[in-house]
């Protein structure tokens, strides 16, 4: 409305040709469509970079997801290429308790996007062992954990290998030890890394100083445009009305 009303006072200034008002709004449209061409670039800028960092935000979040699954998926591949007796009942039940303990790994990453879990609250643990992936002993132990949960269900697939080992119970061989404690630990800095990449939001500079290009933008396109898009009263049929304005 504002630019409008102003195109219209213009556009009425232009016609009446009072001292050299013609000249002066002519020259005024050249300098101020000069002055909009040589500054929308900054503030064209400062918007696609602010776009492209979350993007690239959530970019990150999808990799970092890969990540967790790629490694999960991995152990899985190792433990169960690490059974003395696939065939064995004891060994069936490990294997599988290991299994569990993955699936349930996952649920805790994502309990803050589930639904589900997420409506849980403080009652998580309860909601887990109703879905088959902790069972009431395990509850007990999970539960002081807090926001360490999901670090102690890994240190569970740890123990497990460890005390099933050739030492010890004898149903995995021991050999892929080492490997299963490296992609524990990859996993567990992906799952970080997925989390803690909330915590690097767009830097408050960038994003105050954008502000302020895109309104002294939008101050300038208020006052240019009706210079640089007005219609002579001569060719208008609305009597001053500025259709582009």
């Amino acid at each position: 409305l504002i630019s409008g009303g102003l195109g219209t006072m213009i556009c009425l200034y232009h016609y009446a040709d009072v001292n050299h008002s013609r000249n002066w709004v002519e020259k005024v449209h050249n300098l101020l469509a000069t002055l909009m061409s040589d500054f929308k670039w900054l503030p064209t800028f400062m918007i696609g970079g602010y776009l492209a960092f979350y993007v690239q935000r959530w970019r990150q979040f999808m990799f970092a997801a890969w990540q967790v699954e790629g490694r999960l998926k991995d152990l899985g591949i190792i433990i169960g290429s690490d059974a003395r007796d696939p065939d064995d009942p004891a060994t069936r039940r490990l294997l599988f308790r290991i299994y569990r303990y993955m699936v349930l790994a996952m649920a805790l990453q994502y309990k803050a996007v589930m639904p589900q879990l997420k409506e849980a609250g403080p009652h998580l643990c309860k909601v887990l062992e109703k879905l088959g992936l902790l069972t009431p002993q395990e509850t007990l132990v999970l539960q002081p954990q807090g926001s360490r949960m999901r670090d102690a269900v890994l240190s569970w697939i740890a123990c497990e290998v460890k005390d099933n080992g050739p030492t010890k119970s004898g149903l995995l061989t021991g050999t892929c030890v080492i490997s299963v404690m490296d992609k524990l630990t990859a996993c567990r800095g992906s799952m970080m890394y997925f989390h803690g990449n909330n915590f690097y939001p767009q830097p408050n500079t960038w994003s105050a100083f954008m502000t302020l290009l895109v309104d002294i933008y939008c101050g300038l396109m208020v006052i240019t445009y009706p210079f640089k898009m007005f219609t002579s009263l001569d060719l208008n049929q609305f009597h001053g009305f500025q259709p582009f304005t």
